[in-house]
């Protein structure tokens, strides 16, 4: 038991000494080798999801074939205003 701890107590601070002295030699080299250049890529790849702020949908309360569309998608519109007939 008396060894183990005569062995740690010297062999510890040995370690420690020659830990900190590698570390100081590996500061002081320097090297002259230029730093490869890597060409920036101009390209960027983008996902994305567009959503309206604001939609409608649109039913009659009978079914049947639309007979006629009178507004186009995008068309601007006014309330009571007619968008389509169905046929009968």
């Amino acid at each position: 038991m008396r060894f183990n701890k005569w062995f740690l107590c010297f062999s510890l601070p040995v370690l420690f000494l020659f830990g900190c002295s590698a570390a100081s030699d590996e500061l002081e080299v320097e090297t002259n080798e230029p730093v490869p250049v890597i060409p920036a890529v101009r390209s960027i790849v983008a996902e994305g999801r567009l959503e309206p702020v604001q939609y409608a949908e649109l039913a009659f309360n009978v079914g049947g074939v639309v007979g006629q569309v009178y507004a186009a998608e995008g068309d601007p519109v006014e309330a009571g205003q007619v968008l389509a007939r169905l046929e009968k």
